[in-house]
């Protein structure tokens, strides 16, 4: 029997290999234009974690998604936030047993 520490990097080696795979195949299927898309999709990526890097350095003590929502929103923004992370931990963790389940049939 494996550890939960095995089945969770299980499942982001199958979330990030399912996209590496699927890229060639998007290209093929959608020609060039894919490629802007995907060039804008990298220029937005890298926008928002320059953003991040500003909020995580604009004040001291922010080391948290919550953190930042609180900076921006005050404590509405935290709250508003934590409880979207947990309803993602939720989801993510139901989608794992669903996964880990299908694997023992």
């Amino acid at each position: 029997m494996l550890n939960k520490y095995v089945y969770v990097c299980l499942g982001l080696n199958v979330l990030a290999g399912v996209g590496l795979l699927s890229a060639p195949d998007t290209v093929k299927q959608a020609g060039w234009a894919s490629l802007l898309v995907i060039v804008v999709f990298a220029v937005v990526c890298f926008y928002t974690a320059e953003l991040m890097r500003h909020c995580f350095q604009s004040r001291e003590g922010i080391i948290s998604y919550p953190d930042i929502g609180e900076a921006a929103f005050g404590k509405y923004g935290r709250v508003f936030i934590s409880v979207r992370m947990f309803l993602l931990l939720i989801n993510y963790g139901g989608e794992l047993v669903y996964f880990v389940h299908s694997l023992s049939l």
